[in-house]
């Protein structure tokens, strides 16, 4: 179930900060993680690029295309922001990637006038978990440094946006309330099946299987299946509506728990289904989605404070864009 909606803008610039802390155990909220994945991917990717590009030959200065304080950024900075990103989703809008780019070094800029530390080991650790391994890569100065970058930026949000945030019960309580459509699931069956390519073997088993406990239908389908789910004990996995071909819908939702199939033929054989459980449709419980609901709420707090401390920084500092540079680069 997504019941994540967050505001495009931060969500894109979350995921461009967040991706080198995440540990791979820690369930993270799609709406708020997902635009820290989209940054640290980008600055990797150009940071990897440069690394190879061929030397320009040109002697031409590149321009500005921001101005922050007493900070120039350049056309080459956009360029390589702007590539890298390309690479990852050739459908992003320009004006939208440029609105990322402009964020990315306003909070680069107050990150490191505040001073916010990063060591190399969390630089090296963070690249080793997106399985940049290689000495080459890893002595890189370019990309270490890109990769500082953005882990200056996501420490500096979490300590001065992200901490403040919270979420109370009652909020979580309301939500859950106002959105019960959002908790309605669908009726699914937990199915185990036997595939056999013979019609006659499918009869006989078919009947050798009726009223027989799970036990032997699995040490049936170790002996005699040829679908992959064989070596699963015959765990087919599972079904809502609508996921099954039509003829093994046909099947299988008119089985109660416990009972077997007639052999279903298809282009691969006959097929013996075995619906071990059926949970009917129903509404979730408030304990069962209320984790979820925390990340939904705290994700979309976060997406608006983002927002709004973006444009506090870029009135309150001397930011300039420069858009009419963008297309001589």
């Amino acid at each position: 179930m997504d019941i994540c909606r967050d505001p495009k803008r931060a969500r894109q610039f979350t995921a461009m900060t967040e991706t080198f802390s995440m540990e791979p155990s820690t369930p993270k909220s799609p709406a708020s993680r997902c635009r820290a994945q989209v940054l640290i991917c980008v600055a990797v990717t150009a940071a990897l690029a440069c690394q190879t590009r061929h030397p320009d030959s040109s002697t031409k200065k590149p321009a500005p295309v921001m101005r922050i304080e007493d900070r120039v950024i350049t056309t080459a900075d956009w360029q390589h922001f702007r590539s890298a990103k390309l690479k990852l989703d050739e459908r992003q809008d320009e004006s939208e990637l440029f609105n990322l780019f402009v964020e990315h070094q306003v909070f680069l800029y107050v990150a490191q006038r505040d001073r916010t530390e990063v060591d190399d080991e969390d630089v090296r650790e963070n690249l080793l978990k997106l399985g940049i391994t290689g000495s080459t890569d890893l002595g890189s100065a370019e990309l270490l440094g890109a990769v500082r970058d953005n882990l200056q930026v996501q420490k500096w949000i979490k300590s001065n946006i992200s901490a403040a945030i919270q979420v109370s019960a009652e909020e979580a309580q309301e939500y859950f309330e106002r959105n019960q459509s959002q908790f309605l699931q669908p009726e699914t069956v937990h199915v185990r099946e036997i595939l056999v390519s013979e019609p006659i073997l499918a009869e006989k088993l078919y009947r050798q299987l009726q009223r027989q406990p799970l036990e032997v239908f699995v040490q049936t389908a170790r002996k005699f299946s040829q679908a992959p789910s064989a070596s699963r004990d015959a765990d087919a996995g599972t079904f809502r509506q609508g996921d099954l071909p039509e003829a093994f819908e046909r099947a299988v939702f008119r089985l109660r728990a416990g009972q077997i199939s007639t052999p279903v033929r298809s282009d691969l054989g006959y097929h013996i289904f075995l619906v071990e459980e059926r949970v009917r449709s129903h509404r979730q419980k408030f304990f069962e989605v209320k984790d979820q609901i925390f990340e939904k709420i705290l994700a979309d707090k976060e997406s608006t404070a983002i927002l709004a401390r973006i444009e506090e920084l870029k009135k309150r500092l001397h930011v300039r864009v420069y858009p009419e540079n963008l297309k001589s680069s």
